[in-house]
């Protein structure tokens, strides 16, 4: 499986997170090599730029082609193909 061209790599006591311009791969501890994702993430992920762990281990990403933010819950995130519970969007500005 090709991660694309990843942009960040975050490392949490679940697993390291590779992020890819369309998706984000989840993977077990130690994984090398060509190893098998835990889950991959694509329901509300387009363009992802950022991605942060809150305290309670829920994953906020930021997309970057749509101008939102995302929420994935841990439970969400020990399913195989997740969907976010929380997205955030912003109308835009009124003149």
């Amino acid at each position: 499986m090709s991660l694309g061209r990843p942009r960040h790599v975050f490392f949490t006591n679940a697993g390291a997170v590779g992020v890819g311009p369309g998706s984000i791969t989840l993977y077990s501890p130690g994984a090398t090599g060509d190893a098998r994702p835990e889950a991959v993430i694509t329901k509300g992920v387009d363009g992802p730029y950022g991605l942060a762990f809150d305290a309670s281990g829920d994953l906020w990403v930021s997309n970057n082609n749509t101008d939102t933010v995302v929420e994935y819950t841990k439970s969400e995130l020990a399913k195989v193909s997740p969907a976010p519970s929380v997205i955030i969007s912003c109308a835009p500005p009124t003149r």
